[in-house]
């Protein structure tokens, strides 16, 4: 597999036309992509995403002050750091 690799220089990248965002939630979760949130332990980042999966899978509201702007969708919530009997409370 030999595929030649284009670069470009900081200045020829700065010229290039900004893309639109396709935003699922406006300002805060893109369409394109993947996020992820990193924060200190017990400062709210489980409920902050169970409410925007709420909202997304529902199509509707805001979280944080951002419009939901997509129809709703299927959302996948993984918790991977939590005890069992800790997430069911």
């Amino acid at each position: 597999m030999n595929q030649a690799l284009d670069f470009l220089t900081c200045h020829d990248f700065s010229r290039r036309p900004l893309k639109t965002i396709p935003w699922l939630v406006d300002n805060l979760i893109p369409g394109d992509g993947f996020t992820i949130a990193v924060a200190l332990p017990k400062t709210g980042k489980s409920i902050l995403f169970l409410q925007l999966g709420d909202a997304m899978a529902r199509g509707e509201g805001t979280v944080l002050g951002c419009r939901v702007l997509c129809d709703p969708i299927g959302v996948l919530y993984v918790q991977a750091d939590c005890p069992e009997a800790t997430f069911q409370q």
